[in-house]
């Protein structure tokens, strides 16, 4: 005779805390075998993962011919725009892109001028610009008497110059120039002493001297 749970329902019971792990049996059948035992509930069906549809853009619809050749058309006109403005740069005449400078002679006023009083006499002078006489060129002698390759600086028209003095111990030179100053330096040799003179017009307007090996150099300056 069947058990008086052989009709109860059969009672649901959580899964086993670790793998393994079974409920013993609630009760024994005739032959024996346990009935009411654990039935772990079967997975549930997984839905198969839809494929991803990926967006494609539609196919772009083919231009007007008609108006990519007018497009085209106006590319090649504005092109030879730009290079036929550009050869006209480089090309151009000078006389008409030349920036007038501050060194350019203004146009005179015209003398025939009837609102012009008669008190004023007109000229073609700048107003405010002075005129300058060029200054005089200066010719002097320049006359130095030192040990054997002694240093010499002077000044003349090119410039600064260097020289020195050759065997006998003299030399002399003479120079033109136009900026009034003169200008003559020596750093004399040992064994000798030193002089050196500027001569304008046949007058001395600068000398200066050393004894022998005394130091220190020589400086003759004069304005002509």
């Amino acid at each position: 005779m069947d058990s008086p749970r052989s009709n109860a329902q059969q009672p649901s019971y959580r899964p086993p805390m670790a793998i393994g792990q079974q409920y013993p049996a609630l009760g024994y059948g005739p032959d024996g075998a346990p009935r009411y035992a654990y039935r772990q509930d079967p997975p549930a069906e997984q839905t198969p993962d839809e494929p991803v549809q990926q967006y494609a853009p539609p196919p772009t619809p083919p231009g007007d011919p008609r108006r990519r050749t007018l497009l085209g058309a106006a590319s090649v006109v504005v092109l030879v725009l730009l290079l036929f403005g550009a050869f006209k740069l480089v090309s151009g005449d000078d006389d008409s892109d030349r920036t007038a400078v501050r060194d350019d002679t203004p146009v005179s006023q015209n003398t025939t001028d009837p609102y012009l009083p008669k008190a004023i006499e007109p000229t073609d002078e700048v107003p405010g610009e002075t005129t300058r006489p060029a200054p005089a060129a200066v010719e002097a002698d320049l006359d130095v008497e030192a040990a054997p390759g002694s240093a010499i600086l002077y000044i003349d028209g090119d410039g600064v110059k260097i020289a020195r003095t050759p065997v006998d111990g003299k030399w002399s030179e003479t120079i033109r120039t136009s900026t009034g100053l003169l200008q003559l330096r020596v750093i004399p040799g040992p064994g000798a002493p030193a002089s050196c003179t500027i001569t304008v017009d046949g007058e001395a307007v600068a000398h200066d001297e050393l004894p022998a090996d005394a130091g220190g150099s020589l400086a003759c300056e004069a304005r002509g």
